[in-house]
């Protein structure tokens, strides 16, 4: 009798061990902080009230955007491989949000004078265009740049001009 209590108090601890284990961790050893779900940037910056031409005509402004988490991203007009990638990649990341999704606005900044082909927006339904070759207004309102180069996540820190510089 007193060898099956001595057996059924070592199985109570054993599974009591972690719990006892973890409890300790947690009050002793709090965990750090964490960045997974992004940086804000702060203060926040203000962007402009400049209203800018859509590639199916009308005005754009970004303060249509208030409320929206915007994906933002620069390539030619003539859209090379690497735009087809970018605008690839924001689809699948504003459907990886489910649910969310109607929260994300995708907008795509065509960096130089060359027109937008149809073809290349036909995919992409819902991402909002625009034609802009001021690399004064570029560099005045970007900070930081996330760039996808090889397939992989580059962060410049200044403004375009400052990316196109380094990229020499």
């Amino acid at each position: 009798m007193r060898l099956s209590r001595l057996k059924l108090l070592a199985i109570m601890a054993l599974f009591a061990l972690p719990i006892v284990a973890s409890t300790i961790a947690y009050h002793f050893f709090p965990p750090g902080a964490t960045a997974n779900y992004g940086e804000l940037i702060v203060p926040p910056q203000a962007i402009t009230t400049s209203s800018f031409r859509r590639v199916g005509g009308g005005e754009f402004a970004f303060g249509e955007l208030r409320g929206k988490w915007v994906l933002m991203a620069s390539d030619s007009g003539t859209c090379p491989a690497s735009c087809d990638a970018k605008l690839l990649l924001m689809r699948q990341l504003r459907l990886m949000l489910g649910r969310n999704a109607h929260r994300l606005s995708r907008v795509f900044v065509a960096d130089d004078t060359y027109p937008i082909a149809p073809r290349a927006l036909a995919p992409y339904e819902g991402t909002v265009v625009i034609i802009s070759h001021d690399r004064y207004f570029l560099d005045r309102t970007v900070e930081r740049l996330l760039v996808i180069e090889n397939g992989q996540l580059v962060e410049y820190q200044g403004g375009y001009s400052d990316y196109l510089e380094k990229k020499k």
